[in-house]
């Protein structure tokens, strides 16, 4: 086990840069570092807190590492080799997910509205389109996931008849098709993650797990693990784990397809916020609201 620290702020966002080199963190107040973990210092230090959400930045690298995005209602990108800004990219909308597509050609973000970039040469995609339930007040997407050629986007609608509507739909990313939807039971489905294989998603609805099954269309896990909220999902790269942290300050490791009582994890490192796995699996990275990283052996 292993701590990074710089400072006393809540972090939020966690991201491993493909090759494993990089780890980058969001912390409260938009600041934004990147990590060199061979040397455990933090090599770069960014300001990404102008916008109208700076306490909850989203991340993601680029496939070769050389750039990390940013996204809080603006998206922004930094270049790791000369510490610069690139560009900006506004879209006044509070974003709950940024993605790089498994290829790298894309850029994908999603909040009140979803956004899709090539980032080749920044050029705008057209965006997924989700239906609509007749009669909807006020749509969010809540988490997304990308894995291949899915995406996974979910959405909260309230004001209807039948009362709130929490979906995760599963898109075709190529043509935007919807292939899958999930009815949560009413809590948000705040994170998402995609297995590596694609068979299975998961979502942190509130103080319950949930598990989908792509191949059968269905729920095949709700687990509960006291009263606190799930904060963040994700599976491990050889799809052996479903890893989750909640505010009770414990990271818990699910046996993929077993689905039964996990490993559990707890150090003195605070409530913990975020979690991200390492591209080789062997090591995993929690972020608390102490301002500390832990990262811990797998197996």
């Amino acid at each position: 086990m292993r701590v990074l620290s710089a400072h006393k702020k809540a972090i939020t966002g966690l991201a491993f840069a493909r090759d494993g080199a990089r780890l980058a963190e969001a912390a409260h107040g938009g600041t934004v570092r990147a990590w060199n973990l061979a040397t455990g210092t933090v090599e770069h230090t960014f300001d990404a807190a102008e916008g109208l959400f700076p306490n909850q930045v989203k991340l993601a690298f680029t496939a070769d590492g050389a750039r990390l995005a940013t996204a809080n209602d603006c998206v922004r990108e930094f270049d790791l080799t000369t510490g610069k800004h690139l560009q900006l990219r506004g879209t006044q909308a509070a974003f709950n997910g940024l993605h790089v597509s498994p290829d790298g050609a894309e850029l994908m973000g999603d909040g009140d509205k979803s956004f899709r970039w090539n980032l080749a040469d920044g050029a705008a995609l057209p965006a997924f389109k989700l239906p609509t339930a007749k009669g909807a007040g006020m749509l969010t997407f809540p988490g997304s996931s990308a894995c291949g050629t899915l995406v996974a986007v979910s959405r909260r609608a309230w004001g209807l008849p039948a009362g709130n509507v929490n979906t995760a739909f599963v898109l075709n990313r190529a043509n935007g098709e919807v292939v899958a939807a999930f009815d949560s039971g009413g809590n948000d489905q705040k994170r998402l993650a995609f297995s590596p294989d694609a068979r299975w998603l998961a979502a942190a609805c509130g103080p319950v797990l949930r598990v989908y099954d792509l191949t059968a269309k269905a729920e095949v896990a709700a687990l509960k693990a006291g009263k606190l909220h799930f904060m963040a999902v994700a599976f491990s790269p050889n799809g052996k784990w479903l890893a989750t942290v909640s505010k009770d300050r414990t990271t818990r490791l699910w046996e993929v397809g077993a689905w039964g009582d996990p490993r559990t994890f707890e150090w003195d490192a605070g409530k913990l916020l975020d979690l991200a796995f390492a591209p080789d699996g062997a090591t995993a990275a929690v972020s608390s609201d102490t301002g500390k990283i832990v990262l811990f052996d797998v197996d």
